[in-house]
């Protein structure tokens, strides 16, 4: 496998093009010919002026996601959530995806919500699903924004993980929903086709993946870390080193271990057959 990441690390990667709001810094290592990359939390986020509006929506989107997960997310015998009870969410369900990118293998994870079975007496392969938020009335500029960022994300995350369909739900500015649609991931971006191209960010992932591995050809340590900063405001991308093991290194000791006992037993065992 040539890289190994998560879908939130792809994700940003394919919106960048677009992506004039918020910065966003990315670690990668190599180790034993595949590359690790990981999303570092930055700091300083986007441009302060928006950074605390867009905090609070996302913790209003979060607060409201988790109840409508007990009425739209519920389980396959048609019963209905109780939202009287307090929701269990110690644990998350991830998939595990790989893909080929003009010949780079990408292994990959990603939060699993939802799975859809029409008819659970026939058996059909069961379907992942996403539940989105959008506004139940905007104004030519809310749509164009909204259009460019939240629906150019919510198309990157179900592409990267073969979702077709997503249901959206529709609220006021008060935060109340007043329905719940389910809409195709083609229409969404033929919507959007004068925002953004589809096009633009599969050839953008693939040309920075390219680079990466350019970049890190001639690494193999668990402890060196590159960080690669992308800076919203004049949309250039570069990089920093850290060298030796670092607050930044994020191969954990048991995973290189591991690794390395299991290259010592492969390496035995080829001794012992010649």
């Amino acid at each position: 496998m040539d890289i190994v990441c998560t879908r939130q690390v792809l994700q940003l990667m394919m919106c960048t093009p677009y992506e004039n709001t918020d910065n966003w810094t990315i670690a990668v290592s190599k180790y034993r010919n595949t590359i690790y990359m990981c999303q570092v939390q930055n700091s300083e986020g986007g441009s302060s002026s928006h950074f605390d509006c867009k905090r609070l929506r996302q913790e209003i989107t979060t607060a409201y996601m988790k109840v409508l997960r007990q009425h739209c997310l519920v389980a396959r015998d048609g019963s209905t959530a109780k939202t009287g009870q307090p929701n269990n969410l110690s644990g998350q369900y991830y998939s595990v995806f790989t893909t080929d990118i003009c010949g780079i293998n990408i292994l990959y994870d990603a939060p699993v919500i939802a799975q859809f079975n029409p008819n659970p007496y026939i058996r059909m392969p069961n379907t992942f699903v996403d539940l989105y938020f959008r506004l139940d009335t905007m104004n030519r500029a809310e749509w164009s924004a909204h259009n460019r960022h939240d629906v150019l994300k919510w198309w990157a995350e179900s592409f990267l993980v073969g979702i077709e369909t997503v249901y959206i739900a529709y609220h006021d500015r008060n935060g109340v929903v007043h329905s719940i649609n389910s809409k195709q991931i083609r229409d969404l971006y033929r919507e959007c086709d004068s925002d953004w191209s589809p096009n633009i960010c599969g050839n953008f992932l693939h040309c920075l993946l390219g680079t990466i591995q350019k970049l890190m050809a001639h690494i193999d340590s668990a402890s060196t870390v590159y960080l690669l900063d992308y800076n919203a405001n004049n949309g250039h991308i570069t990089y920093r080193v850290t060298e030796d093991r670092n607050v930044h290194s994020f191969i954990p000791d048991w995973y290189r271990v591991m690794l390395e006992e299991n290259m010592e037993h492969l390496n035995a065992e080829v001794r012992f057959q010649l």
